[in-house]
């Protein structure tokens, strides 16, 4: 390089002095570091400013600009990380825009608060909260949801030895799978009011109980053949093989009266429980091997409940008091509940003709028909009243049509005048074919009892029937 060009002129960009090209370097490291004794055609505003703008061009060494990437990551209202004035090699520092104290390390102006902040820090009223601490308002629209559920539902025992009837059921196969945490695909088929819906809800729960972490617990989904159609067991399947692959969570699908099922709703269920992606809980009121595919019941336990008997229904009466006694803490209702005795809760067992469901509504009707300035004997002879007849479980073309009218053939086999007189009577009450029932007793003189005089009772009776029937159209 020449000597001409070393010796000419050059304007500073921090304090725009004219300084010779040799002397630039030195003269930089001096003025942006504030070492350089600047005439007065400099101020140091000028210089400040002029500063600001040399640090925005000019980087400083790398590891501020490390330093600068990590404070614009860094959360708002920090502290920025100061670096050296200069290095060994005499890189470069910028001071800190704002500021002439360049012994002092500079702060970053607090930011406003954001969106999430003003949230956060206020609640609408005035009181500082922050979001963790914010307290939901309870609702009472379930309390209200169980208050409009009828006796019967919120009487539902709880747990499994709570629950009563089905003993031989529930102490011998279900006792032992429960224990393991296992429930197999079933088919719960008894009268209404047996504990179908009950069993099968307390199954799920125990077994849930009684399982340990791996497997997690059932998961239960409860649905029923009349309002439920093949798009909503394909969802629930669907939604069933998600638990099932991540966490191994088996899915316990209950239908009541899956009977009502048509066959091409009952194809669907198939395939998923045959793979074991579900675990098929049915009740059903009717006979399943009418109602259902033999394919379905093929891979189902069939478990046949009964009514419940006399006393236990006294027992699930009993219960339904004392869970009163227990959530009431009116002094009326106890009055109330102690016109309630024991002669009463057995004539409603009788009268409920082993339905649960039915003892306890006629429970229900005599605690909300209770007088408690009456005595015992008068309020039990105006329920009798209210209750006159005997709620009799029948199906006229279902099984126990079958199973009643071979009672009483076999009641008059076996010599049984009172069984017959009862089977006969319940048939009639209970609103059976007349026809029907003349047509069988020919059939049992025939073959049972063997006597002419039998033979022409019976001939006689359905000839009676006949022309009664006839008699009765005609006035029709």
């Amino acid at each position: 390089m020449s000597s001409a060009s070393l010796s000419q002129l050059v304007e500073c960009p921090s304090c725009q002095r004219k300084l010779a090209l040799t002397q630039l370097n030195p003269h930089l490291d001096r003025c942006l570091t504030g070492d350089d004794s600047a005439d007065g055609s400099s101020s140091s505003n000028d210089r400040q400013i002029k500063n600001e703008q040399w640090s925005g061009i000019l980087p400083s060494k790398a590891s501020d600009i490390n330093a600068s990437v990590g404070t614009s990551a860094s959360p708002r209202g920090m502290k920025r990380p100061t670096s050296s004035p200069t290095d060994a090699a005499g890189s470069l520092e910028p001071p800190s825009p704002g500021n002439s104290n360049l012994s002092g390390s500079s702060k970053r102006p607090k930011p406003k608060a954001g969106l999430s902040d003003t949230i956060s820090s206020n609640n609408g009223d005035g009181n500082s909260t922050s979001g963790s601490s914010t307290q939901p308002i309870p609702s009472t629209s379930r309390s209200r949801i169980d208050a409009a559920k009828p006796f019967a539902e919120r009487m539902r025992p709880q747990t499994l030895s709570e629950y009563v009837g089905q003993s031989d059921i529930v102490n011998d196969p279900l006792k032992v799978l429960l224990a393991q945490g296992r429930i197999p695909s079933m088919i719960l088929w008894s009268p209404p009011g047996t504990g179908k819906t009950t069993l099968a809800r307390l199954v799920v729960k125990s077994a849930s109980s009684s399982s340990s972490s791996d497997p997690p617990p059932h998961r239960f989904v409860e649905i029923s053949a009349t309002n439920s159609g093949t798009a909503d067991v394909k969802k629930i399947m669907d939604q069933a093989l998600h638990p099932l692959s991540l966490t191994g969570q088996p899915t316990v699908l209950f239908i009541d009266e899956i009977q009502r099922f048509t066959r091409a709703q009952q194809d669907v269920l198939l395939p998923a429980v045959e793979k074991g992606h579900i675990v098929l809980v049915g009740a059903a009121t009717e006979n399943p091997s009418f109602g259902l595919q033999s394919a379905l019941i093929s891979r189902m336990r069939v478990f046949v409940l009964t009514k419940l008997s006399v006393d236990e229904c006294c027992q699930v009466l009993r219960n339904a008091l004392t869970r009163i006694q227990q959530e009431e803490a009116d002094p009326r209702t106890s009055r109330i509940v102690s016109h309630i005795d024991s002669d009463l809760i057995r004539w409603i067992a009788n009268m409920s003709d082993g339905d649960a469901r039915t003892a306890l509504s006629a429970l229900e009707l005599a605690l909300s028909t209770t007088d408690a300035s009456l005595s015992a004997t008068s309020n039990v002879t105006s329920l009798k009243k209210a209750l006159k007849r005997i709620a009799l479980q029948y199906d006229r073309t279902g099984d126990m049509h079958y199973d009643t009218i071979s009672a009483l053939h076999k009641s008059i086999r076996g010599s049984d005048p009172d069984g017959a007189l009862y089977w006969l009577a319940r048939m009639v009450c209970s609103g059976d074919d007349p026809l029907f029932i003349a047509r069988r007793l020919i059939i049992a003189a025939s073959e049972d009892v063997n006597g002419l005089q039998a033979l022409q009772m019976a001939t006689a009776s359905i000839m009676l029937v006949r022309s009664s029937v006839c008699r009765s159209a005609v006035r029709i």
